[in-house]
């Protein structure tokens, strides 16, 4: 839409700028001075200005609405759920263009099976290529302690940029730290970090409540069990996802290709 409406704007000044030489110049016109030919140039800079101020103008207003979303004659479209994702950690490049937000909990089984045995072909496939920019929420078992305790030990790696090695080893370790604190002592001083002040991090319950109100707004567009997906278009500042897929659940990998590829 915007390469369009540039290229109609484009269209619209050259052809004004023709209409105006033709009225404007004489038949006979004389030699062109120094100073006519500045005045030409001005006149010039001051409409790309203007194009560019309106041009501007237009992406502003464009990056703040839902992406156009191709549907089938007679089907209505699907519902679309609102998602903001800036400054959330993520795998993939932020020139993509689809997203994908897992919601998971560290202690459950069918999402360390997913982790291991579906994940690394999506990012081989989606991920990697540049085409879909994945990312992780939380949504621990209610009646799981521990696993509310690896969703804040994972939160307390992010401004360190160690998330992803941390949820990488707890879907590979499956012990629960409650009960075997040794692992996370072993988990933080493989990734550099003091045990002791991820357990203060951890015992400050910073991260508590974000992953609380993370877990009841997934629960009110649809999601109750995990593994599950939003999958859906970026805004143009990469900073919304509009979700129009949620899947629960990913029993093979085709399953989760075969919804990913509508929207390529």
């Amino acid at each position: 839409m915007l390469r369009h409406f540039c290229r109609l704007l484009f269209i619209a000044l050259v052809l004004r700028f023709v209409a105006l030489s033709k009225d404007e110049v004489p038949t006979t016109s004389p030699e062109p001075t120094l100073k006519s030919l500045q005045a030409e140039v001005e006149q010039l800079k001051e409409s790309q200005r203007q194009l560019i101020e309106q041009v501007d103008a237009l992406r502003k207003e464009l990056a703040g609405r839902p992406p156009i979303i191709p549907v089938k004659p007679g089907v209505p479209p699907p519902p679309i759920i609102t998602q903001r994702i800036q400054g959330e950690p993520f795998r993939g490049m932020e020139s993509a263009r689809v997203a994908i937000i897992e919601y998971s909990d560290f202690n459950c089984s069918f999402c360390a099976k997913y982790a291991t045995n579906i994940y690394p072909l999506l990012e081989k496939e989606f991920i990697q290529s540049g085409k879909v920019r994945y990312l992780f929420r939380d949504f621990p078992d209610s009646l799981d302690p521990d696993s509310l305790v690896k969703a804040q030990v994972a939160r307390c790696l992010v401004q360190q940029g160690k998330f992803w090695e941390m949820h990488d080893r707890f879907f590979r370790e499956s012990l629960p730290v409650l009960d075997h604190p040794e692992v996370l002592v072993d988990h933080a001083r493989a990734l550099g970090f003091d045990p002791v002040q991820v357990n203060e991090c951890v015992k400050s319950g910073h991260f508590l409540s974000a992953i609380d109100q993370i877990a009841k707004a997934a629960k009110r567009f649809g999601v109750h069990g995990t593994p599950s997906f939003l999958i859906g278009r970026l805004s143009d500042d990469g900073n919304v996802l509009y979700g129009t897929r949620l899947i629960t659940g990913a029993e093979t990998y085709e399953s989760l290709q075969t919804v990913l590829k509508e929207f390529f």
